[in-house]
């Protein structure tokens, strides 16, 4: 178990795994180093679509630069490890670090692995927002934070690990992670605009919920131009008692009209896009099921 550090091996869990090749060699305070490197530039890409100075700068100016950034650590960290092995890193004779053996490499990086699995199963997740369909809330590429905990939908990565009954309350005009009702390999973000037992009508741009009018207004929100229809938007402030947010509509496009009472056990959402949203009135209700959590934080794009 002493045997010393071979420089291929070290240099390829450098490339691949870059402070798993420090770790290996021994050196477990380079391997920190690594790894502090490493979730510094993860959290700027994450969080750094939401800050001001991307006004000033191509949005897209950082993302490139921190990949070439994470490249060259990967390659940097290849032959640094390399290099602590060809130089027997300073252990020959030495009885090896725990972290640099094999059973020790496999506990870092699978415990820490079950870890996140497990967080973003239950607790939280982020997801990337790709579309345009809830603008002006949350805009196309940005990532948001969902609340997973207590809606019963408890998977991530592409894999369901447990089914619960939903025991969080859902509110009219939250914004809810859900999987698409006709291939739910697919997640959406939308708003829920009616409970189950709602009567919804959504005519001429006006929203009813049990007879009830919900009240817009005017608001100042600079949108710009729809660049899928060319079309400049027009906000509104929307309240429900429970929460109060914007909404846009298109200019010369007629919004589709709805009317039906939400069945037991299901939900009407809506995108705040108004305009420009494939939601429930095209394809129907979402079930309680589908619903993977509710959005607690946004990362807007800008």
């Amino acid at each position: 178990m002493n045997k010393q550090p071979n420089k291929w091996i070290a240099a390829l869990l450098g490339l691949t795994g870059q402070y798993f090749g420090l770790l290996y060699v021994g050196k477990g305070k380079w391997a920190i180093f690594y790894f502090l490197l490493n979730a510094i530039i993860a959290v700027i890409g994450f969080i750094y679509p939401s800050i001001n100075i991307v006004e000033k700068f191509n949005p897209y100016f950082l993302i490139y630069l921190l990949g070439g950034i994470n490249i060259s650590l990967m390659f940097i960290c290849s032959m640094h490890a390399y290099r602590i092995a060809a130089n027997n890193g300073g252990m020959q004779g030495l009885v090896r670090p725990w972290y640099s053996r094999r059973q020790g490499l496999l506990a870092i990086f699978a415990i820490p692995m079950a870890m996140i699995i497990l967080f973003r199963a239950f607790l939280f997740e982020p997801f990337n927002m790709s579309a345009e369909s809830m603008l002006p809330s949350i805009t196309k590429n940005s990532k948001v934070i969902v609340k997973k905990w207590g809606y019963g939908n408890y998977g991530t990565f592409g894999v369901t690990l447990a089914k619960r009954p939903m025991t969080s309350p859902i509110n009219r005009g939250d914004i809810i992670i859900f999987e698409y009702p006709k291939d739910r390999s697919i997640s959406y973000a939308k708003r829920v605009v009616g409970l189950p037992g709602d009567h919804v009508e959504f005519i001429d741009r006006q929203l009813k919920v049990n007879q009830e009018i919900i009240q817009t207004k005017d608001i100042s929100i600079d949108m710009g131009v729809d660049s899928y229809h060319n079309q400049k938007y027009e906000p509104k402030g929307e309240s429900f008692p429970e929460n109060t947010y914007p909404v846009v509509y298109s200019q010369n496009i007629k919004s589709t009209d709805f009317i039906g009472t939400v069945p037991a056990d299901n939900y009407f959402l809506m995108g705040d896009n108004r305009d420009n949203s494939n939601d429930s009135r095209y394809w129907g209700y979402v079930p309680k099921q589908n619903i993977v959590g509710k959005v607690t934080y946004i990362f807007n794009w800008r």
